[in-house]
């Protein structure tokens, strides 16, 4: 089961102000988190397996924070644990203005950011498949910048929370991804035994397209692991 981060996809968007154009996103990780445990309430699913990429390894720290009893494992790719000035640099890179670009402009730059994003993602195998990621980044206009300023101000509880968890965690860190040093920290964080860590030399962001059978294979092992 594949949820929507909500305001993302076809999902509807946490409640913000009324002025939420003129300030910063209000929208917390414990927001997302919330939504995904009304999702599990409302499937009857007791017990879980997470898996995060990103924006979804911070939901799902959350998540398993707020009912560890029915988390069971957890997979994250990438693990957002950011210092003081990471999180200052990341927010003048993904802050929108206070008043977001028209839809023209903001497809215009998205358009000019093709091939710079294209490459960020080059393990994706097809350029209609990338086509189709970048369709639906454009979907999430305009607030794009929501789930990007939860995970920043998420950072720095994120070495805390990822500490005390007490299921399997495994941790793949994709080198060639945005945030390989960052996602390094979070090793030395997993307590339980069965946790494991990997490095995986030249993965970037498009590596679930592109890699698929290796990741499901290790993914798969993983939770598969008997107690």
């Amino acid at each position: 089961m594949a949820a929507d981060t909500p305001g993302y996809g076809n999902s509807a968007p946490p409640p913000q102000p009324d002025n939420w154009r003129q300030t910063k996103p209000t929208v917390q990780i414990k927001d997302y988190a919330k939504a995904m445990i009304q999702l599990l309430d409302q499937l009857k699913i007791n017990e879980v397996d997470l898996m995060g990429y990103h924006t979804g390894a911070s939901i799902a720290t959350e998540v398993a924070r707020t009912i560890p009893s029915r988390v069971r494992r957890i997979v994250m790719i990438s693990a957002p644990v950011f210092n003081e000035q990471e999180i200052a640099r990341y927010q003048q890179i993904w802050f929108s203005p206070p008043e977001p670009p028209s839809l023209r402009d903001y497809l215009l730059q998205r358009l000019r950011s093709w091939g710079s994003t294209r490459y960020s993602f080059r393990d994706v195998p097809t350029e209609e498949r990338f086509g189709q990621i970048m369709i639906e980044w454009i979907r999430s206009y305009p607030r794009e910048h929501w789930s990007h300023n939860a995970v920043a101000m998420y950072g720095l509880e994120m070495p805390g929370h990822l500490s005390q968890l007490k299921m399997p965690i495994l941790l793949l860190n994709p080198l060639a991804d945005d945030i390989p040093e960052v996602t390094k920290r979070a090793a030395d964080l997993l307590i339980n035994k069965q946790s494991r860590y990997v490095e995986l030399p030249g993965w970037t962001h498009g590596a679930l397209d592109g890699r698929t059978k290796d990741i499901t294979k290790m993914v798969r092992d993983f939770l598969d692991q008997k107690a």
